[in-house]
């Protein structure tokens, strides 16, 4: 898809390039990536609207942040992050499950991109087109040390925007990025066959700080999760399977799910087992797990093939109310 440059492009680029500016970032919850993937492109609220996709599974704001997106003329424009390590997605990734959009910087040069200092959603912004608005960031402190404390200084410039116009199409994605492993076969196991930019994990990006002596991922997250017929104790839960997903009950006798997750104090995993086609009825199985302490841990649940007629199941596993996981199995005689 052909756009049309700003006529400051050029120099929008190269000042970027002297900024180390490779990418921009844009956060959304895992669970909209098949519709995103069903329009192979980034799209304004606006342009959501015009085709009917308006809200999203997951909004990536309450009612009064749309209001202000109106009322500022961002509605119809793509959100972009100059730095993956803002506090615009510290409280979001412990509401959501997050992926970031890794954006090729060319998006900067289209005509109508807009800039701004801050937050756009703020009454206080300033913002603009061109190189003029380009230099209305303030770089320096999107890689100075961070300090949350200052709210006029850091904490305000660090959130600074880049607005695109109307829609960004998965050619200017250069790949959308997860914090575990578990995480991204979720995602691929969403979208299933549409096609879709790289998936790649890479927590890094997830951190709360981008310093590496403060690069923390602190709120919960399930790294990985397998699904074994191998006996399962807290002397071998730490040994390395390969994930099955077909039981015979004349060669084993339970399901068992690991899963390595990061918790913190009082986070709530949930194990929901469901049928899907099962000769016989059975009900759902759910199991609850309150992890006490803030910490990583090997967690697992077995079922009983015994109490599982034939047929194929799938099996969910959430953190609090939030869903990182789904898998199936077959269950044969």
């Amino acid at each position: 898809m052909a756009r049309l440059l700003h006529s400051d492009a050029v120099a929008i680029l190269s000042r970027l390039q002297r900024e180390g500016v490779t990418a921009f970032y844009h956060f959304t919850s895992v669970e909209n990536l098949p519709s995103i993937c069903q329009l192979q492109a980034l799209y304004s609220k606006k342009t959501l609207e015009g085709v009917r996709r308006w809200p999203p599974i997951v909004t990536g704001g309450r009612g009064p942040s749309h209001s202000l997106d109106q009322y500022q003329g961002n509605w119809d424009k793509v959100s972009l992050n100059v730095t993956s390590h803002t506090p615009m997605a510290y409280h979001r990734k412990r509401e959501q499950h997050l992926c970031f959009f890794v954006i090729r910087p060319e998006v900067a040069a289209w005509s109508g991109t807009v800039f701004t200092d801050a937050n756009a959603a703020r009454n206080d912004h300033i913002r603009g087109e061109g190189l003029a608005g380009l230099n209305n960031i303030k770089f320096e402190h999107i890689r100075a040390n961070p300090q949350p404390w200052d709210r006029n200084g850091w904490h305000r410039f660090v959130q600074a925007e880049v607005l695109v116009p109307d829609r960004i199409p998965f050619e200017y994605v250069a790949k959308v990025v997860f914090v575990s492993n578990a995480s991204m076969k979720y995602a691929e196991r969403l979208c299933g066959s549409q096609p879709h930019p790289p998936f790649s994990v890479d927590w890094k990006l997830f951190a709360d700080f981008s310093r590496s002596l403060q690069w923390t991922v602190d709120f919960p997250q399930l790294v990985d999760l397998i699904l074994t017929d191998a006996r399962v104790d807290e002397n071998v839960v730490h040994l390395t399977r390969i994930h099955k997903n077909e039981f015979s009950k004349s060669n084993g006798d339970t399901v068992t799910l690991v899963a390595l997750v990061n918790a913190m104090a009082g986070t709530e995993a949930r194990v929901l087992l469901h049928p899907i086609k099962v000769t016989g009825t059975t009900k759902d199985m759910i199991e609850i797990t309150e992890f006490e302490k803030s910490a990583r841990y090997y967690h697992w649940h077995s079922i009983s093939l015994a109490e599982l007629p034939e047929g194929v199941y799938s099996v969910e596993y959430y953190l609090n109310s939030l869903c990182w996981a789904s898998t199936d199995f077959k269950v044969s005689s």
